[in-house]
């Protein structure tokens, strides 16, 4: 099927590693190459690197760390980093040079954990030994100088659903305190019945086949989909989100776990917890391997702000960051509440600030109409968003099919009649 992937991805997709996870060993050694080679020689300074065995679960090997603890630091949090891999793929180096940067830059400790992986130990064995390392790190937070009650946990694709299932497992068990959660592109739903996930059958680097692989491995053979699966394998199914941490959520427009992504942003909302989301368009999972492409530049800037956040820095600006000049904010008024009439799937409620294409609305305390801010001409390129924002007014703003940017009004908000999108409200 074609998809209309942003024109710097276009142009290099056929580059893309196919990953075939009904080969394991292949794979495995096929991604720690790429990850190798995508890391380059990596530049440690600022930074020192250590290698730790911790006590694992009863009854399980030590868990492997690799902590990061920059020269220069500027908060006392932790930055619990859990790699992606589809469950069965990776280990705690392919962030190797990620983290040293996020260490460096951001002036907080990094530890990254080596969990075991599926199919040679099944759930809950990886995310087992996810919880016993951030215990042990919490418990020995004066030898990381850390503060316990500033541990931000970040994953990307299986590592955001182990990092949605961690925030679940500690709300459960009463701890380890959890700040705040980082999900980019989770992997959250075994059901696989969304409609990105019927519909993105063959996208780059990830479609549907791999994923049901995925899933088979993690929760073994004939089990997804089924009945009693348990919150902490998919997160998606859990129906009581009450009290777990603030998120930050990043979805790709062509990736089959798209809407799980959005999905989860929404039932959080639901349960008052808030909530970031991002979705970048044009892209796919595992475009951030293409460097060079703009839209993925874009992803690791507007992340910034939110990591900085819930580490305790609120940025002053900066790419991504509030009052950014490419951005076009909408001050949302609408209580915390869903007003009767709007599409509940496409309402985004006054605890959120999401960003779609640039797009940034941030909530006031105030009942008044949405606010408008300018912004440059162009900011959206050629392309439309893919998400719609619900506004003050209680309707959902939609672009129009020819919508060429920001300036000339072309998106329309359904609700208020075919107003020009500034006028929403």
């Amino acid at each position: 099927m074609p998809y209309q992937l942003d024109p710097e991805l276009a142009a290099v997709v056929s580059s893309v590693p196919t990953v075939d996870l009904s080969d394991l060993p292949a794979t495995r050694l096929q991604m720690k190459q790429m990850f190798a080679d995508l890391a380059g020689e990596v530049d440690t300074s600022g930074v020192a690197v250590h290698e730790k065995f911790v006590p694992g679960p009863v009854g399980a090997p030590d868990v492997r760390l690799l902590v990061y603890l920059p020269e220069r630091r500027a908060l006392p949090s932790l930055l619990f980093d859990v790699h992606g891999g589809a469950f069965v793929v990776g280990d705690a180096d392919i962030g190797h040079s990620a983290n040293i940067e996020l260490a460096r830059d951001l002036g907080v400790a990094v530890v990254s954990v080596d969990y075991r992986l599926a199919p040679e130990a099944p759930f809950p064995a990886g995310l087992e030994d996810c919880y016993a390392a951030l215990t042990w790190c919490v418990k020995n937070s004066d030898d990381l100088g850390i503060d316990p009650t500033r541990v931000v946990i970040h994953g990307a694709s299986a590592g955001g659903g182990l990092c949605a299932a961690l925030a679940l497992l500690a709300r459960g068990r009463g701890g380890p305190a959890i700040a705040f959660q980082f999900l980019a592109i989770p992997e959250l739903d075994d059901r696989l019945d969304t409609p990105s996930m019927r519909r993105f059958i063959d996208t780059p680097h990830l479609n549907r086949s791999n994923t049901e692989l995925s899933w088979d491995y993690y929760l073994g053979p004939g089990v997804r989909g089924t009945e009693g699966v348990s919150i902490h394998a998919a997160p998606a199914r859990a129906t009581d989100l009450t009290g777990l941490p603030p998120a930050y959520i990043s979805a790709m427009e062509f990736d089959p776990l798209r809407d799980e992504a959005i999905a989860y942003a929404q039932a959080l909302l639901a349960a008052d917890v808030p909530v970031e989301l991002h979705l970048f368009p044009g892209t796919f999972h595992g475009s951030a391997a293409i460097r060079h492409a703009a839209v993925r530049r874009r992803a690791p800037g507007e992340a910034r702000p939110g990591r900085a956040r819930a580490l305790g820095d609120e940025p002053s600006g900066g790419a991504g960051g509030a009052g950014h000049p490419r951005f076009f904010a909408w001050a949302v008024a609408e209580p915390a509440r869903r007003r009767a009439g709007c599409d509940d799937q496409r309402v985004i409620t006054e605890r959120v600030r999401i960003l779609t294409l640039g797009v940034q609305v941030a909530p006031t305390g105030g009942g008044g109409p949405a606010a408008v801010a300018d912004v440059p001409g162009g900011a959206f390129g050629d392309r439309r968003p893919a998400l719609a924002v619900a506004v003050g007014g209680g309707g959902v703003c939609r672009p129009d099919p020819g919508h060429r940017g920001l300036r000339g009004g072309a998106a329309r908000h359904r609700g208020h009649g075919d107003r020009p999108i500034r006028e929403c409200g």
